[in-house]
């Protein structure tokens, strides 16, 4: 069957806060390239109900009638289904094809599966397995409080586990973003899928923009949370007081502001991520988590820019300069010399 119309239905894409809608927007462009029509559905709580100005596409957001913070981002899915059930009648039909990530994918799933409408799922992250792992201070309030959600929520949250596998089970194709994930979904349960490395518009990372007398700082992209490895990058800045760090990301006051911490310089999350790039010399990426892949790694090395990476997750497969592939992330000593040989 021939689809005109191509539907992304996805909890976040325009606010691009992440490599997953980054990724899936040149997607989505390949297929307007073909001549297909798109639309965006989204359920992004942080923009206005309705349409949504786009450069590309057209957007309708819609907001979830039940966001309490009590839920979860995947138990949130299971107690709006009849919602997002009826938000999806209204608009897609037997002749589209369904694209979706993240964990609305559950329910818009289920629906397209009742209706028998073609479907395909991108798996971007370790939650897309059902691997969930909490990478902060264990000894904290924040860790309790994140417990007693887990408890409350532990039925709904085991609903929603089930139900993942079987919507992958019934995709019409899987697409994982690298080696590693194709590997690790056929691992846990004997599903093949299609390895589409992330797609990046590369005329966006302006070469001319890179001068090294402004080159000054050690980079790293996610400051505050600890699965890219922030509380590393905390020591390894400690360790080296005379060298600069540049941090994006949402910590503490940084959300909408730039400010500095000692050798620690944060700035929020960029629409033009060459404001970030341009300042440079070596980036970091000390995940402790599995990360899927590691777009950053691409655009960095584009650039020309080096990268340290630790050995977790497809990042060996983004970082081909395998004598920067730190094997035990949290040895800090590790870090510091291989900075020092690149710097």
């Amino acid at each position: 069957m021939k689809y005109k119309r191509v539907v992304l239905i996805s909890y976040y894409f325009s606010r691009q806060i992440g490599g997953a809608e980054k990724s899936i927007r040149e997607e989505l462009i390949n297929y307007k390239n073909k001549g297909k029509e798109i639309l965006v559905i989204t359920f992004d709580k942080n923009i206005p109900v309705g349409k949504i100005p786009d450069p590309d596409f057209k957007v309708i957001n819609f907001h979830l009638k039940n966001n309490s913070k009590i839920f979860s981002i995947f138990t949130r899915s299971i107690v709006n289904k009849t919602f997002i059930f009826k938000i999806i009648y209204k608009i897609i039909n037997k002749n589209d094809l369904i694209l979706t990530q993240t964990p609305i994918s559950v329910p818009v799933s289920e629906y397209c599966m009742l209706k028998r409408i073609p479907y395909i799922t991108y798996l971007r992250d370790e939650e897309d397995l059902n691997k969930y792992v909490y990478y902060g201070n264990k000894f904290s309030f924040k860790y309790l409080l994140y417990l007693f959600r887990y408890i409350l929520t532990y039925p709904l949250f085991s609903i929603y586990k089930n139900k993942k596998i079987n919507c992958l089970k019934n995709s019409k194709e899987i697409i994982s973003n690298s080696k590693y994930m194709q590997k690790q979904l056929f691992k846990e349960y004997g599903l093949n899928s299609k390895v589409e490395y992330p797609k990046i518009n590369f005329s966006k990372l302006n070469k001319k923009e890179i001068k090294k007398e402004n080159q000054r700082y050690i980079g790293f992209i996610g400051g505050g949370i600890n699965a890219k490895g922030w509380r590393i990058v905390k020591k390894i800045s400690k360790r080296m007081p005379n060298e600069e760090f540049l941090i994006v990301g949402s910590y503490k006051k940084s959300f909408n502001k730039a400010f500095n911490k000692g050798n620690l310089h944060f700035i929020p999350k960029q629409k033009n991520i060459m404001n970030f790039y341009k300042n440079v010399k070596l980036l970091l990426v000390p995940s402790v988590g599995d990360e899927a892949f590691g777009r950053v790694v691409l655009e960095a090395n584009y650039l020309g820019i080096p990268v340290i990476t630790s050995n977790k997750g497809g990042l060996p497969e983004a970082n081909k300069n395998k004598e920067n592939i730190i094997n035990e992330v949290r040895d800090i000593e590790s870090w510091v010399k291989k900075i020092k040989m690149c710097v």
